[in-house]
């Protein structure tokens, strides 16, 4: 098994060269979780090279890389043959083809499954209402109370469009027909 620091260099240097339109990775091993990784395949590859990744999906944070470089396809390494054939078929066809019982996990660590009256998850980063914290993947982020406000509100709004006028009401308590001013 070849590191993906090893893969990188092979790459870059042309020793490995990507005639073919597919690489497959298991994405549990260590390295997957570096952007910088993902970024030089990319760039070297090309974005015509499609990936279909490898993962027994007990990492949170091994998912959502892999859904934030946009990989093809997302398998369990145990797969079938036959059924990693079928993948691998669909994905030079263009499509995207991921294990049901994955892409619910994979979905449940982007979107965050928390009570959502103290805890907020949106893809790695973790939002704590109570405690008024803020990480990424574990690493605290510092915000202001107006940051964390602004934060907390898309949050619980996400996967609509949020106007600036509700903005300037919701979070500055501000009228937007009044210039901005607080009512």
């Amino acid at each position: 098994m070849i590191g993906y620091a090893s893969l990188c260099k092979a790459v870059q240097s042309g020793a490995i060269q990507s005639p073919s339109s597919l690489l497959i990775l298991n994405i549990d091993t260590s390295g997957v979780l570096e952007m910088g990784t993902w970024a030089c395949l990319r760039a070297c590859l090309g974005s015509h090279v499609h990936i279909l990744a490898l993962s027994k999906g007990e990492s949170d944070r091994t998912l959502e890389t892999a859904m934030a470089v946009g990989v093809a396809g997302l398998h369990s390494p145990d797969v079938d043959f036959r059924r990693l054939r079928e993948s691998i078929s669909k994905i030079l066809r263009g499509e995207v083809d991921f294990d049901p019982g994955l892409a619910e996990r994979a979905k449940e660590a982007l979107m965050g499954m928390h009570d959502e009256d103290t805890q907020i998850g949106v893809g790695g980063l973790s939002i704590d209402v109570k405690t008024r914290t803020v990480s990424r993947w574990g690493k605290a982020i510092p915000l202001t109370p107006l940051e964390f406000g602004l934060l907390v509100y898309l949050a619980h709004t996400r996967g609509r469009v949020v106007s600036p006028s509700e903005l300037l009401e919701a979070i500055w308590g501000a009228s937007a027909r009044k210039g901005g001013a607080v009512d």
